[in-house]
């Protein structure tokens, strides 16, 4: 038997609006509810007052999105010069469906950039959103 015990009474805490630095924690692609193939980053936040707390960020695979996809790559520091070969694992349908394939290619799980944060509602609830990752590089520079 197995048991646990949740304070549901505690809010969540909302990752406020700003920048953070952050380590992409797993990559998946996904199919959307229109059909495309998108790619979605697991964040963690890794320094200040919510580190360790998890942000989402997606990409589209489609043609007319690249500028974003691209944007997102150079955060992470892949090499966009020329074509980029973009993998997942093979997975059932079952697991297609519910949960993605774990990318293979390009490899960012490790990799850290700064996540520009703002708060939009989803389905009627106030989230954080990744409006854009950033290199840190060009934060610092």
């Amino acid at each position: 038997m197995g048991q646990v015990n949740i304070n549901l009474a505690a809010e969540d805490v909302l990752v406020p609006e700003g920048t953070y630095p952050v380590e992409v924690a797993s990559a998946y692609a996904k199919e959307s509810a229109a059909g495309g193939i998108y790619l979605s980053l697991d964040l963690v936040i890794t320094e200040g007052k919510h580190e360790g707390n998890g942000l989402w960020a997606v990409a589209s695979l489609r043609e007319d999105m690249r500028r974003l996809l691209r944007s997102t790559f150079v955060a992470l520091g892949v090499d966009v010069n020329g074509e980029v070969e973009i993998e997942w694992e093979k997975v059932n349908q079952k697991q297609w469906a519910k949960v993605g394939a774990p990318l293979i290619s390009p490899e960012l799980v490790g990799e850290r950039a700064i996540a520009h944060v703002v708060h939009d509602e989803w389905e009627g609830e106030l989230r954080a959103k990744v409006r854009r990752l950033v290199s840190a590089a060009e934060v610092t520079a």
